[in-house]
């Protein structure tokens, strides 16, 4: 009787698969264009707001991530900065992630995924801790009146919660 060598797959090509995935694939994390942007239209060649344009959350996303050219909404990054204070523990995660990838466990999406999830909940932290740059004193109390006689409010990212929740994550993974 010959003896043969059986080959039984236990996971591995499943695994080679998922590593090939890795490249080209990415997370994509705050406000996505599909959430009523309205990039083009909005602005004046010189990138000043049109005076008739809709206030919509591109604009407000945009407007205080990189402030605007005639200053009058300030820079108020934070998306950018939390991306920057947060390299080193997403980096941490994604190598933990690959080593899951390597070891079966995990997959592309899934690892990016928990990634995302992270990256929202820090800018979202991020919103909710920011005082500086403060608003100017009339808008601390239009957005006080909105929460009742005599409120001032002093987020400046902050108001009706819209943005804030309008921060997510969204998968790209290489077929």
């Amino acid at each position: 009787m010959a003896e043969g060598i059986i080959d039984r797959d236990l996971g591995w090509n499943r695994i080679l698969k998922e590593i090939g995935r890795m490249n080209g694939s990415y997370t994509k994390i705050g406000v996505q264009m599909d959430d009523g942007a309205k990039p083009k239209e909005s602005f004046n060649p010189d990138g000043s707001m049109k005076k008739d344009a809709e206030t919509d959350l591109y604009i407000v996303a945009v407007s205080n991530e990189f402030g605007t050219r005639d200053g009058r909404i300030p820079e108020r990054s934070y998306i950018r900065s939390t991306a920057d204070q947060e390299r080193g523990e997403t980096s941490e995660r994604l190598v933990q992630g690959i080593g899951s990838i390597y070891a079966g466990r995990n997959t592309v999406r899934s690892v990016l995924t928990l990634v995302g999830i992270y990256m929202v909940g820090r800018i979202q932290k991020t919103m909710n801790d920011m005082t500086t740059p403060r608003n100017a004193e009339a808008t601390r109390k239009a957005k006080g009146r909105r929460k009742g006689p005599g409120v001032e409010v002093d987020n400046p990212l902050i108001d009706t919660g819209q943005l804030k929740q309008s921060i997510r994550n969204e998968e790209v993974v290489r077929p």
